[in-house]
C-alpha cells in the first residue's frame, strides 16, 4: 500500500484543477526506468474538478499496489524482479507537485 499526504505550504490559498486520478504513484528502477505508474495502470474517467485548499491544508492519496510491473511490448504484466526499487507520488493539476523518491526493496 502507497500513501501520499500533499500540504499547501504556499502561504496562501491555493486552486488547483485536478484530473482521475487526482494522484500518480510511480515506481522506478534504480537506473531510473519506469516500472509501474498508477495511471497507467487502469482506466480513469476524464473527469477535472477544480479544487482550492487553504495554506496549510493537505490532501492524502492512498493505493494498493499488487507487485504487477507495466506490461511490455504486448505482453501481460508480470511481478517485478528481486530488487531495490523508488516510489514517488505526483499530485495532479497545474498547482499540484511531487514528493521525493522512496527507496524499497522487493524481495
Amino acid at each position: 500500500m502507497f500513501r501520499a499526504t500533499f500540504r499547501n505550504g504556499t502561504g496562501a490559498p491555493v486552486t488547483n484543477e485536478e484530473g482521475n486520478p487526482r494522484a500518480d504513484f510511480i515506481i522506478t528502477t534504480t537506473d531510473g526506468l519506469g516500472a509501474w505508474s498508477y495511471r497507467s495502470s487502469g482506466v480513469f474517467t476524464q473527469e477535472l474538478v477544480r479544487r482550492s485548499y487553504a495554506d496549510g491544508e493537505e490532501a492524502s492519496f492512498e493505493i494498493t499496489w499488487d507487485g504487477l510491473g507495466c506490461a511490455r511490448n504486448g505482453e501481460s504484466p508480470a511481478y517485478l524482479p528481486v530488487g531495490r526499487y523508488f516510489m514517488h507520488a505526483v499530485w495532479a493539476g497545474a498547482n499540484g507537485g511531487s514528493s521525493e523518491p522512496v527507496s524499497f526493496q522487493i524481495g
